[in-house]
């Protein structure tokens, strides 16, 4: 290839490069805008991860506070019906034993 072929064809090259530089400055740019648009919805993100978490936390303790009152009021009933039982038992044996007592002086 002789040089006044080689200079033809890279006449051109300088504008070229002229303009890849301006479209390379164009992406730049947009990459930057995309860039700062990922780090708000990383941001966003984070912010309502952390209040999903606290109504979670929140719901979990009240859940807790449900099934500690459930197990209060379930515990207490059963002292109750035991106090009942044991009073009945006894009002039981009482009259079994009167009921023997009056057979025997029959």
């Amino acid at each position: 290839m002789d040089l006044e072929k080689l200079a033809e064809k890279m006449a051109p090259l300088p504008e070229r490069m002229g303009e890849m530089s301006q479209r390379l400055g164009v992406v730049e740019g947009r990459l930057g805008v995309v860039e700062s648009q990922i780090l708000q919805l990383r941001t966003d993100l984070d912010d309502r991860t952390t209040a999903i978490l606290d109504v979670i936390d929140s719901s979990s303790k009240a859940t807790q506070k449900l099934v500690d009152e459930v197990l209060e009021a379930v515990t207490s009933g059963d002292e109750e019906t035991r106090r009942e039982m044991r009073l009945l038992h006894k009002d039981l044996v009482t009259r079994i034993t009167r009921l023997g007592e009056s057979r025997r002086d029959q």
